[in-house]
């Protein structure tokens, strides 16, 4: 099995609506905010935004702000 449907497996249902989620997702009710910063590039400006499930232990990144990527899975705790 692949780390990425590995991880895709131990994730709870409302984790696995983030994959693939972009920017302006919002995060859902079970994500526990963990800690956030502004990274500065010459491309632009991003937002990165610190989570962890409470339901799972996932944790995420969600990136905003005008080179944001979205939602992106850290790893399973």
């Amino acid at each position: 099995m692949a780390k990425e449907e590995s991880n895709a497996a131990s994730m709870c249902q409302d984790c696995k609506k983030l994959v693939g989620a972009g920017r302006y997702a919002e995060p859902h009710e079970k994500l526990e905010y963990v800690s956030d910063k502004q990274v500065s590039s010459m491309l632009g400006r991003a937002d990165e935004t610190y989570y962890r499930c409470r339901t799972c232990g996932h944790e995420w990144l969600h990136e905003t702000g005008s080179y944001g990527m979205g939602w992106m899975s850290m790893r399973h705790s």
